[in-house]
């Protein structure tokens, strides 16, 4: 006959008998995460930029009817794919002066068209504050001329200025020792309760009274000698 603990009281006995165990692997978890937060994940930092895309302006006075305003929102899709090309990206590089590949500076970019608005949001990644900064500097230029070529009727404005990120945006080291203890926590549990069901061996008499369900009458004692 297996053991079940379904009942509150068996969960709190079963802790209570091998609180070590969970207290062992809560403390393995948070120094895990305290030591990948603080001494092994890189710190990045993040600099970013948004673009206004619109029509070309016309005089002092700019109407947009709903269909252009439609249009351009649909646009944005295209607008975000000229930014990501392999030309544009690698003049970036270049100008920045980084050493990197196209491939690995489109991984570190992140290309945003905001839902029901003309926005179009460029971040990008570095462990270097000052990379980020140039490079978004740069393929801010280069998408401005090359969007132009393109797509003469457009106008391309920048709405928000890149600036040198002072803070690093990874890693989020309060949400990894948050993460570390929740698991530590939940693991150490299910190991408690796993070494409980395969723990065959008898430790007390409640809990030979539980397995057989039959009272205890008397006890021999354990004399050394």
């Amino acid at each position: 006959m297996e053991r079940e603990f379904v009942s509150i009281e068996d969960f709190l006995l079963t802790l209570k008998k091998r609180w070590k165990i969970v207290v062992l692997i809560f403390l393995i978890f948070i120094i895990s995460s305290l030591i990948l937060s603080f001494f092994i994940i890189k710190p990045k930092y993040e600099a970013s930029t948004k673009f206004f895309i619109g029509k070309e302006a016309i005089g002092e006075n700019q109407n947009y009817s709903a269909n252009d305003i439609i249009m351009y929102q649909t646009l944005m899709k295209t607008y975000s794919e000229i930014i990501r090309t392999p030309d544009i990206l690698l003049s970036s590089i270049e100008k920045s002066k980084i050493n990197s590949t196209v491939e690995e500076a489109e991984n570190k970019l992140t290309v945003i068209a905001i839902a029901d608005t003309q926005i179009l949001e460029v971040k990008y990644r570095s462990l270097n504050p000052n990379e980020s900064r140039n490079f978004i500097n740069n393929l801010t230029s280069e998408f401005v001329k090359v969007s132009k070529e393109i797509l003469p009727n457009g106008n391309v404005k920048v709405v928000q200025r890149v600036r040198l990120p002072e803070k690093p945006v990874s890693p989020n080291k309060k949400i990894n020792v948050l993460i570390g203890a929740l698991a530590g926590i939940v693991l150490g549990i299910a190991s408690v309760f796993l070494i409980e069901r395969f723990d065959k061996t008898i430790k007390s008499k409640e809990e030979l009274e539980k397995e057989l369900d039959i009272p205890i009458i008397g006890s021999v004692p354990l004399i050394e000698k």
